[in-house]
């Protein structure tokens, strides 16, 4: 389910880079909103998978079906109020972009740095607390573990190689996060899978 997610996001990015090279601002806002929505089904979808369909366990059940109410109602809020202040976009994290590499700036989530941060942390909550509550920390250690490794060094990698200081910079940066955990996971599982 990992590698499905980030596929369709490397895929949606496409799609924003070719966005941004015909300077075509409805296929912009498009992809953004795609951003966003998978974004929101990532979490909902593991969350999901492991309580309702793998475990079947009733109360984890009760307890993640009103968080998840609560994250759908707050996702419609956050994309209703990002589509009125017309901030459902994307940019390059370089301004001018003339490098062979050129990341992705999800802007969207420079417009409002609350409501930002408050749909960042219902993503890793339900990620972190299926985890801690089926005890999967081991296997996801052995298996993603490697995941904040590398979520670590692509912030160092912002702040020192792109000189983001800025932290509403930093946090639309996250699309760049994506891209380079997306260069990086598959040849680390194909290098300790036996």
């Amino acid at each position: 389910m990992f590698y499905f997610f980030v596929i369709v996001m490397q895929l949606l990015e496409y799609f924003g880079h070719i966005a941004l090279e015909e300077e075509n601002d409805v296929e912009n806002n498009r992809v953004s909103s795609l951003i966003l929505l998978l974004l929101f089904i990532q979490p909902v979808a593991f969350a999901l998978s492991a309580g309702w369909v793998k475990f079947k366990d009733k109360s984890f059940q009760n307890l993640m079906g009103p968080v998840i109410a609560a994250f759908s109602l707050f996702f419609i809020g956050f994309y209703a109020y990002l589509t009125h202040t017309d901030t459902m976009r994307i940019s390059y994290l370089a301004g001018n972009c003339e490098s062979s590499v050129c990341r992705l700036d999800w802007s969207f989530f420079k417009s409002n740095i609350f409501l930002s941060l408050i749909f960042l942390c219902f993503y890793f909550f339900l990620f972190m607390y299926t985890i801690d509550y089926f005890n999967l920390s081991r296997k996801f250690t052995e298996s993603f573990g490697f995941l904040s490794t590398l979520l670590a060094l692509s912030i160092a990698y912002m702040i020192f190689v792109d000189k983001i200081h800025n932290a509403y910079r930093l946090l639309s940066g996250f699309g760049s996060i994506w891209c380079i955990m997306a260069v990086l996971v598959g040849p680390f599982v194909l290098f300790v899978s036996k």
